[in-house]
């Protein structure tokens, strides 16, 4: 019986869309482990025989998943001792931010339940217009919102090209990034434009995180890139100001000592909440 992947029905073959082949699935899985570091450079990863039972399949496509690994610089084979995680592999892409940017405050967010608020066309958002250049047509905007026990944590507008759209559907990403959704159905992302700055929530965005029309928010815009240069995702992100806190160690002369750091407050700063309700429109 093959290991359930988050966000993924159980199918055999392909994923929901027909798009995901079983051993890039198993790769996406074993490629975010290392990265993540589950698997201790001097230690051999588990063999092919039990990577094959994880998943429930042939060691043909385990195998051919390996290969990628091989191919990606992930790991290396070592006759007779088997295979290992590069200890070079960096963490994985922070809600799709290339390199792994330590410390970023999309990671410190993932992970919360996710709520799908909207599904819409709409046109490229006219700020990402200087940075990615326009496609043509209207394509897909998915609006979303994160949270955890003690309440809203963000609001996301993402904004897909006409090309991009069509590898997911919006209602069964779960609670995965749409990025992480797109990269696991085969659309790999090579670069991105990241800004972070801080606004007042307007009423739309104010309703749809619990807080008062002009409470602090950061506010995050990112534009993402595929190999050929082509901007496919238009991500706009809202992080309520009270429930994160961005950390360094600061010795005298301005060393920075240890990475930089985004931290998510436990509960939110006493008089910033309303109440929840609404959505980001």
């Amino acid at each position: 019986m093959m290991e359930d992947i988050p966000g993924f029905p159980r199918l055999e073959g392909h994923d929901a869309l027909g798009a995901t082949p079983l051993y890039f699935r198993i790769f996406m899985v074993l490629e975010r482990e290392i990265r993540n570091k589950q698997y201790p450079p001097a230690e051999p990863m588990p063999s092919e025989d039990s990577i094959a039972q994880r998943f429930g399949v042939s060691r043909v496509t385990v195998r051919h998943a390996m290969s990628l690994l091989v191919e990606r610089g992930l790991v290396t084979r070592q006759r007779g001792k088997g295979t290992f995680a590069s200890a070079e592999a960096r963490a994985p892409m922070a809600d799709g931010n290339p390199g792994g940017h330590p410390g970023s405050i999309a990671d410190v967010a993932h992970g919360a339940h996710v709520q799908l608020l909207d599904v819409s066309e709409a046109p490229m958002p006219s700020w990402a217009i200087p940075v990615g250049g326009r496609w043509e047509g209207p394509g897909a905007r998915i609006v979303r919102s994160r949270g955890d026990d003690t309440g809203p944590l963000s609001c996301s507008v993402c904004h897909l090209s006409p090309q991009a759209a069509p590898w997911i559907d919006p209602h069964r990403v779960g609670s995965r990034t749409i990025l992480d959704a797109l990269q696991e159905a085969g659309l790999r992302a090579a670069r991105a434009e990241q800004r972070l700055g801080a606004i007042s929530a307007d009423e739309d965005l104010a309703a749809c995180l619990g807080l008062a029309p002009g409470a602090p928010l950061i506010r995050m815009r990112r534009v993402t890139f595929d190999d050929p240069g082509h901007a496919f995702q238009c991500l706009e992100r809202y992080y309520r100001a009270d429930r994160f806190e961005y950390r360094a160690h600061i010795s005298r002369g301005g060393h920075v000592s240890g990475v930089p750091e985004w931290e998510r407050s436990q509960a939110p700063v006493s008089g910033g909440a309303t109440g929840r309700g609404g959505a980001c429109r």
